[in-house]
């Protein structure tokens, strides 16, 4: 009882190399399909940058839920403004001269909210 030995059907190495021969072409395929849409996004995209002084509009969406800006629901404005430049205070971010009345919020703004 104890010295016997299952047998057991091993799978053979030749039934594994397929499937990893499949999942190597599905992977390069993925690389090869990320590069080409990366190459198309980087050539339709502008590089923003604003000057001190420029006016920009503001980007509502962030604070929907803090801060009503007169009508609700899918009326709800989706940028407010404009808002003059102060200071650039990174290659990405803008110190913006906002209204008493959103002195709640803090007025350094990534260029995306721009």
């Amino acid at each position: 009882m104890y010295r016997a030995y299952p047998r057991v059907q091993l799978p053979a190495l030749s039934d594994a190399i397929p499937p990893l021969f499949r999942y190597n072409t599905i992977l390069h395929r993925c690389y090869t399909s990320r590069d080409r849409q990366k190459r198309y996004a980087d050539k339709r995209r502008k590089p923003l940058e604003f000057q001190v002084g420029d006016r920009v509009l503001l980007k509502v969406s962030p604070w929907k839920g803090v801060i009503l800006f007169g009508k609700q629901g899918k009326l709800n404005p989706r940028y407010i403004g404009p808002f003059e430049i102060l200071k650039r205070i990174g290659p990405v971010a803008y110190q913006l001269n906002l209204p008493a009345e959103l002195e709640g919020v803090h007025n350094v703004f990534y260029i995306s909210n721009l």
